[in-house]
């Protein structure tokens, strides 16, 4: 498996609120740090923060909403590819247990 992406998923995993980004977006498609923020009960200064981290890291991306000032965030292909490996070893550990 490649080092650069079990890097990247172990940078993810460390954090819940980045775990938790990416699962909402795995599920949402796109989404608004707002709107993160209501749905991982966290402070939107917190969910900005591990926004800038993924997006530094290339697991996640924006693109400016045409009619207002906010972002709407997305998963790139790195960012799937993570969900899909941590998805995967979620259900192998609770198929073992």
């Amino acid at each position: 498996m490649d080092q650069a992406i079990l890097k990247k998923a172990s940078f993810v995993k460390s954090s819940g609120v980045r775990y938790g980004i990416i699962l909402e977006l795995s599920r949402r498609g796109y989404a608004t740090p707002k709107e993160m923020a209501i749905a991982l009960n966290k402070h939107l200064p917190t969910v900005s923060r591990a926004l800038r981290e993924l997006r530094t890291e290339g697991i996640v991306e924006f693109v400016e909403h045409e009619h207002s000032k906010s972002r709407l965030y997305y998963l790139t292909k790195e960012g799937r590819r993570i969900v899909k490996m941590l998805s995967s070893c979620e259900e192998a550990s609770s198929n073992g247990s």
